[in-house]
């Protein structure tokens, strides 16, 4: 798989687990404008839950945009080193 790939599935998953989330806040706001007493309760320790995993889930995305940066870099470098001096890459900036 290559790397880019790989962070496009990475991102997918993320954006799986923000509509999660969502859910949960949905869920929590509707759970909280009909009942009270063990229901919020239990509603409320679900909220907590999902929000940890979310906070958990945004450090990895902070990771993800890091490596897909580095990836980018890397093929944009690579892409300068093949193409130094050709004559279609010259007229381009060039021209």
């Amino acid at each position: 798989m290559n790397p880019l790939d790989a962070i496009h599935h990475q991102e997918e998953n993320l954006v799986s687990e923000l509509r999660r989330v969502l859910r949960a806040v949905d869920e929590f706001a509707e759970t909280t404008a009909r009942d009270s007493g063990e229901k919020l309760a239990d509603a409320r320790k679900q909220f907590s839950a999902t929000l940890k995993d979310a906070h958990r889930h945004l450090g990895d995305a902070e990771s993800l945009v890091g490596a897909k940066a580095k990836v980018v870099a890397a093929m944009t470098e690579a892409y300068v080193r093949t193409t130094r001096g050709s004559p279609q890459v010259s007229g381009r900036v060039l021209g």
